[in-house]
């Protein structure tokens, strides 16, 4: 009889335990791999300068961003960067040379991504240096799994 009672104590511990631990597990964070494609949902200003597709490909703190623009002929590929990793997003640069026609005009495009559900928050600064000067934009755009 007390060799059963003390089992039984373990038991009800061991399960305890395992409950606490399994009730307690955070959930895995939402991938980022994948195919993405902007929705086209966004106020027409810097469309020309901004991203309407990416892929990201890797695991786990190797990623790599192919990126996919707006600029002519549509879609312009971008590249390939590694990107890196920052929490549950990641971010890359692209530099694009050669914009608006013009020999001296080159753009630098860092992109940053985070999950947002289902989908992916996508920002976009851009900066323009052309003959000495520069400009910059920023959009913020929600991908949506795709190609």
């Amino acid at each position: 009889s007390p060799w059963i009672a003390a089992i039984a104590a373990v038991a009800v511990i061991a399960a305890a335990v395992i409950g606490y631990f399994a009730m307690n597990r955070t959930p895995p964070a939402p991938s980022i791999t994948g195919s993405w494609k902007d929705t086209g949902k966004h106020n027409g200003s810097g469309d020309k300068d901004t991203l309407t597709s990416l892929i990201i490909s890797g695991s786990g703190s190797s990623l790599t961003f192919h990126a996919f623009g707006s600029c002519q002929p549509s879609p312009c590929d971008w590249g390939t960067q590694p990107a890196a990793m920052n929490g549950q997003g990641a971010s890359a640069t692209f530099k694009l040379d050669d914009q608006a026609g013009s020999p001296d005009t080159s753009r630098v495009a860092s992109v940053s991504v985070s999950p947002n559900g289902s989908n992916l928050d996508v920002e976009v600064h851009n900066t323009f240096t052309e003959q000495g000067s520069s400009r910059s934009n920023q959009t913020h755009r929600v991908f949506v799994p795709g190609k």
